[in-house]
């Protein structure tokens, strides 16, 4: 899997124009979401972000909340809402 998300975010930064957002939907995790699953994440995560692409995760049920917020403190937004982890997503065509 490393080597397909290296491809696609590959794929994406050569695209002539940006995308409005990138879209990672869950699993981060290969099996329980330990600690280490979200540090690999984090750091394949370096191109997108160093390159400013907006990039927005959505768990999957291997994925541990928690855990993986700790791994990736650096990038976590602040919530608009106290109990919730949301992000808007606006583009000319459509919002997510």
């Amino acid at each position: 899997m490393t080597d397909h998300f290296r491809q696609a975010a590959a794929e994406a930064l050569s695209l002539p124009e940006r995308p409005a957002g990138i879209f990672i939907s869950g699993d981060c995790a290969y099996n329980n979401g330990e600690s280490g699953d979200y540090a690999v994440v984090a750091d394949l995560l370096t191109p997108l972000r160093a390159d400013g692409a907006p990039v927005h995760i959505t768990l999957g049920n291997h994925d541990h909340r928690e855990r993986f917020w700790e791994g990736l403190k650096e990038q976590k937004e602040k919530r608009p809402l106290a109990d919730k982890q949301a992000s808007l997503v606006q583009s000319s065509r459509v919002n997510w």
